[in-house]
């Protein structure tokens, strides 16, 4: 009997305690669960028990502080996105900086910014011949070649290489370090840029930058006669480039032709191939009597074995002229006998197309004067401006880029 009695003692203290521990499991939960709602720290040494009320007080009591605290966060983050607003409003920052706020962490955003401007500030002198890729065939000539290539490091931008072979320019060396020197020296944008020089034993390389319009010459296969404002467009720029040639770096250039007038991606008219170019001494004699250049386009001069001043560019420049406007060379004959001929009975024996204008077929007879003093330009670049072909002309929206190219029109 005694032993029933316990048994059921016992039994009614274990249900008391299991509901006991539930009571307690369940109460333990819910304080966790406000806990993690109201962000407060652990109890750490102070019993929660059954949910007394000191419990829900400091459940109570923390809300508030952390509803302080959130709207103290906010508050901050509005502070910080306004600075950031007012940072990226700034119109002096350049496109290739970091426009971050650096209120925090100064020294990872500075670090981040100057690598940045590292990489955007880069140098193709920092380039290698290893670096270039061959792409694609521009041209040649005898003893040079063009090639489209592209750096590996930055795939997408494109350049010419041309390649000179020493062994086929071996009596023409002086032309390839003339054309490497002119290049270095010239800052003009009629002028093709060069970029980097490298040298092998079998080549001179030049890095420069790439005229995708193709040359003068293809224009006009292409297009046939030009119209007037386009061959004004041509003229004009092949004139900027002269007059950079002639009274910047004091060189005459002695083989303007319709292929080495080279179009970039812009419509914009280059002046290139500077290998014939010759630098001018500084005193009154200034002029040289190597005869080079391509027959049709040489002056009477040159071909009479005279002194090649800066007088023969424009005589050439007029050739170009009227080769843009009637789409055929006023001296080129079937052999360089009767070319020479022809040079020299001079322009007034060439018969001008009807369609030509009074004002474009002056301007043309005017540069092919045989007489050098007599020929439009020998008084200087701005003779030419003055030109009433050129009168209304903008020559400053021309140098300052302001003016769309017309070739870009052309199909």
């Amino acid at each position: 009997m005694s032993i029933t009695r316990c048994h059921m003692m016992v039994m009614v203290n274990f249900q008391i305690f299991i509901s006991m521990l539930t009571k307690y499991v369940r109460d333990t939960s819910a304080s966790q669960r406000a806990r993690a709602i109201y962000r407060t720290p652990s109890p750490g040494s102070i019993d929660s028990g059954f949910g007394s009320d000191f419990e829900r007080l400091r459940l109570t009591e923390s809300k508030d502080q952390v509803q302080k605290q959130d709207q103290k966060s906010q508050s901050y983050a509005k502070r910080s996105k306004s600075r950031r607003s007012s940072s990226n409003e700034r119109k002096w920052f350049r496109c290739d900086e970091v426009t971050e706020d650096y209120s925090d962490a100064d020294d990872v955003y500075e670090n981040k910014r100057q690598s940045t401007k590292r990489q955007s500030s880069f140098s193709l002198d920092e380039v290698a011949l290893s670096e270039i890729r061959y792409i694609g065939d521009l041209g040649g000539g005898g003893f040079a070649k063009v090639d489209l290539v592209e750096i590996k490091r930055f795939p997408g931008r494109k350049y010419a290489l041309k390649r000179l072979s020493k062994r086929a320019a071996r009596n023409q060396e002086e032309y390839l370090r003339s054309e490497q020197e002119t290049l270095l020296r010239a800052r003009s944008r009629f002028i093709p840029r060069l970029f980097q020089t490298f040298e092998t034993s079998s080549h001179l390389l030049l890095l420069t930058e790439a005229c995708l319009g193709g040359d003068l010459f293809s224009v006009l296969e292409r297009n046939g006669i030009l119209p007037d404002n386009v061959t004004r467009y041509v003229i004009a720029c092949v004139i900027e480039a002269l007059e950079h040639l002639h009274e910047t770096l004091g060189v005459i250039h002695r083989d303007v032709k319709t292929e080495n007038i080279l179009v970039d991606s812009n419509g914009i008219a280059k002046l290139g191939d500077l290998g014939f170019c010759k630098r001018l001494s500084l005193n009154e004699c200034v002029e040289t009597h190597t005869f080079c250049g391509t027959p049709g386009y040489c002056a009477p001069e040159m071909l009479n074995g005279g002194a090649n001043e800066r007088f023969c560019d424009f005589f050439s420049t007029g050739v170009v002229m009227f080769e843009c406007a009637t789409c055929r060379s006023p001296f080129r004959r079937q052999s360089h006998r009767e070319t020479k001929r022809a040079t020299l009975r001079g322009i007034d024996d060439v018969t001008f197309p009807p369609h030509l204008g009074p004002v474009t077929a002056h301007a043309i007879r005017s540069f092919c004067a045989n007489s050098p003093n007599r020929r439009l330009g020998a008084l200087g670049c701005e003779e030419v401006r003055r030109h009433d072909n050129f009168r209304s002309f903008s020559w400053d929206r021309l140098r300052n880029g302001g003016m769309k190219s017309p070739l870009l029109d052309l199909r």
